[in-house]
């Protein structure tokens, strides 16, 4: 039987004509600005990337005249109208979060037989407070294998204009550029490690070190989807934020989110600069929590639970709480209608093989049997510290060691 080709020449049109649409309103509205760009409309190549916000794949097409087919995470395949109307116009390559997916490298490796040109994001992941994810060693032999130029591109303004918890956007300095580009005869010079290397300084970006200043009446709203533990009280949950504040409930602390993307507070207790101080804190606060034998850890309200299978339409199964205990991840329904019943579900920790967030506010989950879960909360729901228990517990994620990006260590 033959293969089908992924590479289309539709999708070279639509790129051109949808790029040349949206353009304009990205500039005028999001304030987006192109640094620099690649005009080689020959060349295909490879693109890696560091990753702000929900429309980086957008904004990099900006800077090159060729399609770029984007590496993403599966999530989006099970919304099954946004995925086939993304896969008509762009065709991205889905892989799962978390795992090294032997498919997703197969059609990468057929993109680039086939001429295109490919853009990926090594990370894995939209950053929280600045860090860098680790990124695999595997990155310097997909390189290799792949036998593309490359090129590292850095969007920079992210963390300001779109931070990942925002409630709504902000005004200030947001661009991408090219950093630089790697034609194989010199990376093929390099050993592994050295590229690996090379990859990750090249990919670092901290907004916070620009000195740009980012504008909005409500900067720390709302903190609390990414902060959950007070760095002065040490208790999980009394965290609430308003405009450019955001202030413990049961001690009164109070800290400022800066224009800079700082933190500063009155309270000479708090010593705390970044955001990444206070998430390198809470990662450290999970990680020498003592967990009580049939204790509630967590428990959030106003949450629902869906199906989030590959190729499967989402199906909504719960309506209501979420409960983490010691040995269970529970949801209880309290959803009202007549018409309507949703029973509760339980999961055993141990049956939980990766979980990661999923935008702001939702973190999906997968069993070892392959079955996959979204659990969507509301404006001020905190995913995150799901994520990090999960990392601590006894779920099959922290035994096997699988977590890339939310690990304890």
């Amino acid at each position: 039987m033959k293969r089908q080709t992924i590479v289309k020449k539709r999708h070279k049109f639509l790129f051109v004509l949808l790029k040349t649409l949206v353009m304009p309103y990205f500039w005028l509205f999001k304030g987006y600005r192109r640094k620099n760009k690649f005009d080689n409309r020959k060349q295909n190549v490879l693109v890696l990337s560091n990753h702000q916000t929900d429309i980086d794949c957008i904004n990099i097409s900006f800077h090159f005249r060729r399609t770029l087919y984007f590496l993403m995470t599966d999530s989006v395949t099970s919304n099954r109208k946004i995925y086939r109307l993304l896969d008509y116009v762009f065709a991205p390559i889905t892989k799962k979060k978390g795992t090294n997916d032997s498919t997703s490298i197969r059609k990468m490796i057929q993109v680039a037989r086939e001429g295109g040109s490919l853009c990926l994001f090594p990370e894995g992941n939209r950053c929280y407070a600045e860090f860098q994810y680790p990124v695999e060693n595997s990155i310097s032999k997909l390189v290799r294998i792949l036998k593309l130029p490359l090129i590292i591109f850095n969007i920079h303004g992210g963390n300001g204009v779109s931070p990942r918890w925002k409630h709504k956007p902000r005004k200030g300095k947001f661009y991408g550029e090219i950093k630089r580009i790697i034609y194989p005869d010199e990376y093929n010079k390099m050993s592994d490690d050295e590229l690996h290397d090379t990859i990750v300084n090249n990919l670092r970006v901290y907004d916070s070190e620009s000195g740009n200043l980012y504008r909005s009446k409500r900067r720390a709203e709302y903190l609390e989807k990414m902060l959950f533990v007070c760095p002065n009280c040490n208790k999980q949950g009394t965290l609430y934020s308003k405009k450019e504040y955001i202030t413990c409930t049961s001690c009164g602390l109070n800290v400022e989110y800066t224009k800079d993307l700082h933190l500063k507070s009155n309270d000479e207790s708090f010593k705390y600069t970044k955001l990444n101080d206070w998430y390198q804190m809470q990662k450290k606060w999970v990680k020498e929590y003592i967990v009580k034998e049939n204790e509630t850890i967590f428990k959030d309200t106003s949450v629902r639970l869906f199906t989030s299978n590959s190729n499967e339409q989402r199906k909504l199964l719960v309506e209501g709480e979420i409960e983490l205990t010691d040995k269970e991840l529970i949801f209880r329904s309290n959803y009202k209608n007549k018409d309507v019943v949703f029973e509760s579900k339980i999961f055993n920790l141990s049956e939980i093989s990766i979980s990661s967030v999923i935008s702001g506010s939702n973190f999906y989950f997968s069993l070892i049997n392959g079955e996959t879960y979204l659990v969507k909360g509301k404006d001020r729901f905190n995913p995150l510290k799901y994520v990090f228990m999960f990392n601590k517990l006894d779920t099959d994620m922290k035994n096997s060691k699988r977590d890339e990006y939310y690990t304890l260590d």
